[in-house]
């Protein structure tokens, strides 16, 4: 499945920590601010350029030597769901 982030959201970092936040008429369909880990963080990255759900699997699996991507796709799928009950992304 193929993902878009929100227009109006913002990945920053505040006090070395890695936050989404919602700018203008963003706020309406999400939280103000939330904060994500630096994996999290890279996948935001990776889905602005319009990865999919299963590039960002094999994407995690080399990066961190996952010898089976299986093991990486429940994250990954926790991680969308997340991002898709808060809103900061629109499934396409």
């Amino acid at each position: 499945m193929t993902y878009q982030t929100r227009k109006g959201i913002v990945l920053t970092t505040v006090c070395g920590q890695y936050v989404l936040v919602a700018a203008k008429r963003a706020r309406e369909n999400c939280p103000y601010i939330t904060e994500i880990n630096e994996t999290a963080a890279d996948c935001w990255r990776r889905l602005e350029q319009g990865c999919s759900q299963d590039q960002l699997v094999s994407h995690l699996a080399e990066l961190y030597e996952i010898p089976d991507p299986a093991l990486v796709k429940k994250d990954v799928s926790n991680l969308l769901q997340r991002f898709l009950e808060e809103g900061y992304i629109i499934a396409v």
